[in-house]
């Protein structure tokens, strides 16, 4: 089994990290769209779930 090395794991994270701040603003227009308009503004920080579906 090899060995990861410190470099590795540290590039992992950052990938990660860039990853997920790349797709959680997508998630929250991907959700936003998909909500009713009348009820967009109940919207409040990063809602990943359309608001039609909870209610």
């Amino acid at each position: 089994m090899r060995r990861l090395e410190i470099s590795k794991i540290v590039i992992y994270l950052m990938l990660f990290a860039f990853t997920l701040m790349v797709l959680v603003p997508l998630l929250h227009l991907l959700a936003l769209s998909l909500t009713d308009p009348g009820k967009a503004h109940l919207m409040g920080g990063l809602d990943i779930i359309p608001r039609d579906s909870l209610q």
